[in-house]
């Protein structure tokens, strides 16, 4: 097995949970247009892959109004990183269909919302795959492995007519959304400095691609855009914004045994009158003359049940689909800086 991949017990508890969460389902009809596409009623869900975040999808269903998961895939036929067949499993509930590979998934289900965890830059074909069934997605990282396999996407999805989005944790979080108030209400004035930093367990082995949420995270809560990257250090990445100010993405890898309590995750904006910084999940104010004053947080929600509620027209977007390809190609352009050991216009 694939060393990104789910150990045996915890796939055994990932598929209990998938069970239970197949039955938590009221049967009544939505009242609004799913996505504006004329599809009312259940949403249809299903999960290509165990690696990343399956977890964030199964635990947002019960949030999700009329919505099940319909159907579950485990690899991709193309290369496969599973052993067995769906039968070596234990079982899902028997609403929830199991397929050893997303290409039989496809010719066997009609979804609507299809997200996509697997490894290897794999993703992407699985996300294609997905559009020209005419399924929204939802992706995990690495979102592609290339420029090339980028714009194939990008072709699908617009080809289609369907919406995708990106498993950034960080806007969906309740402490990035403060922190975007703040710095839009003018509090801390023009930001010149922005710092991200994160240190966990990662499924992918690239920098950029480790921190693509915070790359997201600091063009989310200063609405600057990144113009410049290149490379700082062996796990850093140095930025330029589109006001010229500075942004620093700083990724440390804790390895495979690390617990989600060792997780570590700072998003700090410096601006001409003051400060605001995150660490974990408390937001703080900082301002020349003043204490340290402690933010209030909004509600939060997963990028999962936010993206649901956009299809189904109960919300604004999260993070559109031009902004979730915007920061894919970020990704793709810092990686090419790291490698490259040179600065790369965006």
């Amino acid at each position: 097995m694939d060393n990104h991949t789910y150990n045996s017990s915890s796939r055994r508890r990932f598929l209990k949970k998938a069970a239970l969460t197949s039955v938590a389902w009221p049967a009544f009809q939505a009242q609004r247009c799913f996505g504006g596409s004329g599809l009312n009623g259940e949403i249809r869900i299903g999960l290509i892959g165990l690696t990343g975040r399956p977890d964030l999808v199964l635990d947002s269903i019960p949030n999700i109004r009329s919505a099940r998961l319909a159907a579950f895939a485990l690899a991709d036929g193309a290369q496969p990183v599973m052993t067995g067949s769906p039968a070596d499993l234990p079982p899902f509930h028997k609403r929830t269909r199991i397929y050893q590979t997303y290409q039989e998934m496809f010719a066997g289900e009609d979804l609507d919302l299809v997200a996509c965890c697997l490894p290897n830059g794999r993703n992407v074909h699985a996300s294609i795959a997905a559009a020209r069934k005419g399924c929204h997605v939802i992706s995990g990282e690495p979102f592609a492995q290339d420029s090339k396999s980028l714009g194939a996407l990008e072709s699908a999805i617009d080809g289609a007519k369907v919406h995708i989005s990106a498993m950034c944790e960080m806007r969906a979080s309740s402490g990035v959304a403060a922190m975007r108030q703040a710095i839009a209400d003018g509090l801390i004035g023009e930001p010149i400095l922005a710092f991200a930093q994160k240190s966990c367990r990662s499924l992918v082995n690239t920098t950029p691609w480790m921190g693509l949420d915070l790359l997201d995270g600091i063009t989310y809560t200063t609405g600057l855009e990144i113009t410049q990257a290149s490379a700082l250090q062996t796990k850093g990445i140095l930025l330029k914004l589109a006001n010229g100010g500075t942004g620093i993405v700083s990724v440390q890898d804790l390895g495979a045994k690390t617990r989600p309590e060792e997780s570590f995750t700072r998003l700090r904006v410096t601006g001409t009158k003051a400060v605001v910084e995150m660490i974990g999940a408390q937001v703080k104010l900082l301002t020349p003359n003043d204490p340290p004053k402690e933010l209030p947080l909004p509600p939060s929600r997963s990028s999962f049940e936010k993206f649901a509620a956009f299809l189904r027209g109960e919300a604004s977007h999260l993070m559109t689909t031009e902004e979730t390809f915007r920061v894919a190609h970020t990704a793709l352009i810092a990686d090419q800086a790291i490698q490259e050991g040179r600065l790369i216009r965006v």
